[in-house]
């Protein structure tokens, strides 16, 4: 994400819409659940 310039509102936008479609869709705990694991796995 570094060195990383969004375009001011065009890609933040669509990002934040698809965030709130895929929150929408899916519980939270379920989302909170594969980040932690995509996290864990990151790690080690």
């Amino acid at each position: 994400m570094l060195g990383f310039v969004p375009q001011p509102n065009l890609h933040w936008s669509y990002f934040l819409g698809l965030t709130e479609q895929y929150w929408v869709q899916q519980p939270p705990r379920s989302f909170l659940n594969q980040w932690s694991k995509r996290q864990w796995r990151v790690q080690s």
